[in-house]
Parts: structure tokens; sequence; C-alpha cells
């Protein structure tokens, strides 16, 4: 029993050093043209963190910026 109670932690251990690690490969994630999307959000009161890299390539990325009611919608899109 004991034995069954230790394999089976060692294993969820794993399982969870291999889920929780932040490393991938390029292969993964591709690099965008980000120019669109900074020129866009220039006139925000704050500064939006976007993404540095997709899981896919985006063929268009589109920024809508709307004023509804005095608050700022922005509505990021990457067309693929």
């Amino acid at each position: 029993m004991a034995l069954k109670k230790g394999a089976f932690l060692v294993t969820i251990f794993i399982l969870i050093l291999v889920g929780c690690s932040n490393k991938s490969t390029s292969k993964e994630l591709i690099d965008y043209d980000k120019e669109n999307v900074i020129n866009s959000l220039n006139e925000m009161s704050f500064n939006p963190e976007i993404p540095n890299l997709l899981p896919f390539e985006p063929i268009e990325s589109k920024v809508d910026v709307a004023d509804i009611g005095g608050l700022l919608l922005v509505h990021l899109k990457y067309c693929t």
C-alpha cells in the first residue's frame, strides 16, 4: 500500500513539474509584426500589455478603439 502511495505521489510530482514548465521553443510560439497594434494603442491613457509571441502566425491584426459612454473599448483581433 505504501509503495502504491509513493509511486502515485512521485507521478503527480513529475506531472506538476512538466506542466508548470514555462520553457517553450520558438517552434511553438511565433513572433509577429506588432507595429500596427502598438501604433493603434498610443491614444490609451494606460500602457496595455500585448503579447510578444503567439501560438499561431497571424495574417493580419486589426485594432478597433471605440468610445462608448466615456469608456474606451479596445478590440484586438488576430486573423489567421
